[in-house]
């Protein structure tokens, strides 16, 4: 069980960047931040919305975990699901409003919150294709 964990943790904390906002980004060119000004809010079709967070600095997880969620929430269109990339330094009200304290994946509707950044950590560099699926199944069971 610890065998399991241990790498996990050791990944949240090399990857969590806790919102610095000191040095340099790794981040993808084309990630656009959403600031706290930007509410993020449901439509009224209550679609589900990706929100996922991240440090200033990011390691290779992070960015394939940013990289799929794109790739996934393209392919099923913008009418069912929404996403938000979000610097936590940038946007605090938002990270402490959501408990989220480093590098973080969440699917919210309404006031409905599920966190699979677990999984994103395990999945998005070893196994990509199961979890851009797993993700996919997440958002239509969440969306029913």
């Amino acid at each position: 069980m610890i065998r399991r964990i241990l790498p996990i943790l050791l990944l949240l904390t090399a990857c969590s960047g806790n919102g610095s906002r000191s040095g340099d980004t790794n981040a993808a060119p084309e990630t656009r931040h959403t600031d706290t000004r930007e509410t993020v809010q449901t439509s009224a079709t209550d679609r589900v919305q990706v929100l996922y967070f991240h440090g200033r600095k990011r390691c290779a997880t992070c960015n394939a975990i940013e990289r799929l969620t794109r790739e996934t929430v393209e392919r099923l269109g913008e009418k069912k699901v929404g996403i938000r990339i979000l610097e936590i330094g940038q946007n605090e009200e938002l990270a402490e409003q959501y408990g989220v304290m480093w590098s973080s994946l969440l699917l919210v509707r309404n006031d409905t919150v599920k966190n699979l950044t677990r999984t994103a950590f395990e999945l998005a560099k070893s196994r990509p294709e199961t979890f851009k699926a797993r993700l996919t199944e997440a958002i239509e069971h969440f969306a029913e």
